[in-house]
């Protein structure tokens, strides 16, 4: 039997992020995952999404302004305390930024 267990979620108007535990696919042991979730009301796109299933390879997008610019801090956190693996990777990714900006 697998099971998931929420450990960390961060809700808000636009958006979701959820660390979870669950069960490793082929090995003993769990392992934690990052999930944001964008609310489909949210996302832009050429025809309304609500309602009907996304045509293949349909696009919508979210934008991120200065309003809602909480979901890049959001994820990170999420990513930070996930694992320590994460929160390498996620120090890797941010000096790369860093360097960039």
């Amino acid at each position: 039997m697998k099971r998931k267990f929420r450990i960390f979620i961060k809700s808000c108007e636009e958006y979701f992020v959820e660390i979870a535990l669950k069960h490793k696919e082929k090995a003993v042991g769990f392992q934690s995952m990052v999930f944001l979730c964008i609310w489909i009301k949210n996302l832009e796109s050429e025809e309304d999404l609500i309602g009907r299933t996304a045509k293949a390879k349909e696009v919508a997008k979210f934008r991120i302004t200065k309003d809602n610019r909480e979901i890049l801090k959001d994820t990170v956190k999420a990513f930070a305390i996930a694992s320590k693996q994460h929160n390498d990777d996620m120090k890797i990714l941010l000096r790369k930024v860093m360097e960039r900006c």
